[in-house]
């Protein structure tokens, strides 16, 4: 019964404590929305990189061309970052994000378990 009194409960104004009234339960759809909730946040400032690193291929194009024309290896620069460099920063985005989208989880279910202990 507290269980669904606390579910029950209005949520408070700050997000710490919205945060921590929604803490009942593992199974529970609060849960749930608080690891997505967190894994979308998670995923705005992962893309944000992305595009800032993607955006900035055609910016440095553009306002620097000296800079995206030097040759390495036989390619300019822009062509190796398009052809090659392009696929292990895809990588190792979503590998970071896979990392801490874990740990979010993780951290989670220890305050749901932290939480129950009161």
């Amino acid at each position: 019964m507290a269980k669904i009194e606390t579910a029950l409960k209005p949520l408070a104004s700050t997000r710490e404590d919205k945060e921590a009234s929604l803490l009942v339960d593992i199974h529970s759809e609060q849960y749930l929305k608080l690891i997505m909730y967190r894994q979308l946040r998670l995923s705005l400032a992962l893309f944000g990189v992305f595009f800032i690193i993607l955006a900035g291929l055609p910016l440095v194009n553009y306002y620097l061309p000296t800079v995206a024309n030097v040759r390495v290896f036989g390619f300019t620069i822009s062509w190796l970052a398009l052809g090659v460099l392009f696929y292990p920063v895809t990588w190792a985005v979503a590998y970071i994000y896979v990392k801490r989208s874990l740990k979010l989880e993780h951290q989670i279910a220890q305050e749901v378990a932290q939480s129950k202990g009161r």
